[in-house]
């Protein structure tokens, strides 16, 4: 069977021009490095019922006032750039970039860290100076990486059996826009992003344009472990529809321009060149993210049967 987590590790690997570092962070697995990332949005959860890691948190310090936690020794440098600072939870390709580009010069000793972090609401109306939030950390856990990979993979298969006992969505015209159930994926560089199974667009600020982006585009993730929700904004699947599950790659509609026509072209050639060399690495991957789309189509095609054979009737009376 093929598996989402191999095709976004695969096309990852193919797009970067050194091996991507994995970190989990508040429930969804990432693929980073210097190029762009990949995010498999259901990872390992609760942390600290997964037996084959270890708690790398050796105590708090609450001399301060708000405790800290003071990790085991050799352990900061891996967390440092994956832990969100105190007053955020979103980040951008730029940051996750650099983080990339520390955590690969680091010893690689086979293993992934997994943090989880809360966050709470603070407004003016209570002594504070503007309406922010406080990120803090929670859990921090270390596991062997290959076996963590492996456990992702055991989790997608267990999801997608739960579908088919599912009852979710055969009474509605339209799935909920958010199910949990759903193992989402998306690849994000500066030029392409894509997703799958689901279609989706960016959650961010840019509501006008909002399949553009930059490096520095602030992308939301909600720090609490929950799947409530994600970098993405996902469209409603449509019972009546059939095998609307794909993989769907955006070119990015970020304005390019010059006043000066050679500059321009000179642009314009280098977009094209890496634009085409990325779409080059995800095709060659399709063969995983193909068989892994048809499973959960062949499941949506058969729950909703009813709905499509009376879509298909509705379609042909309407020819007539």
């Amino acid at each position: 069977m093929a598996h989402a987590v191999d095709f976004v590790l695969n096309v990852m690997k193919g797009l970067s021009t050194s091996e991507p570092v994995l970190f989990q962070r508040d429930g969804s697995l990432f693929v980073a490095s210097e190029q762009g990332f990949g995010m498999v949005k259901n990872g390992l959860s609760p942390l600290s019922d997964i037996k084959e890691s270890e708690d790398i948190i050796s105590r708090w310090d609450e001399s301060s006032y708000d405790k800290k936690p003071v990790f085991k020794d050799g352990e900061i440098d891996y967390l440092r750039d994956i832990c969100f600072g105190s007053d955020d939870k979103s980040f951008s390709l730029d940051e996750i970039a650099k983080s990339a580009k520390q955590l690969s010069s680091l010893k690689n000793d086979g293993k992934i860290r997994m943090v989880r972090h809360g966050s709470q609401y603070h407004s003016h109306k209570y002594g504070y100076a503007a309406d922010g939030i406080d990120v803090y950390l929670l859990e921090a856990r270390v596991m062997d990486r290959e076996k963590y990979v492996q456990m992702i993979r055991d989790k997608e298969i267990e999801m997608i059996n739960k579908l088919k006992d599912s009852e979710f969505g055969s009474k509605s015209r339209l799935y909920f826009e958010e199910h949990p159930k759903i193992p989402d994926c998306v690849i994000i560089t500066p030029r392409i992003a894509i997703t799958l199974p689901r279609p989706g667009s960016l959650e961010h600020s840019y509501v006008e344009r909002p399949d553009a982006w930059t490096e520095q585009t602030r992308m939301t993730h909600e720090p609490s472990g929950t799947d409530s929700r994600s970098i993405l904004r996902y469209k409603e699947m449509n019972t009546f529809t059939e095998s609307p599950y794909r993989v769907s790659v955006k070119i990015n509609a970020r304005e390019i321009g010059s006043n000066n026509w050679e500059k321009l072209t000179q642009v314009l050639r280098n977009v094209v060149n890496h634009i085409s060399r990325e779409l080059l690495v995800v095709n060659s991957y399709m063969e995983y993210a193909q068989e892994f789309v048809a499973g959960i189509n062949a499941i949506h095609n058969e729950m909703f049967a009813k709905n499509i054979e009376q879509s298909n009737q509705w379609k042909a009376e309407a020819r007539k």
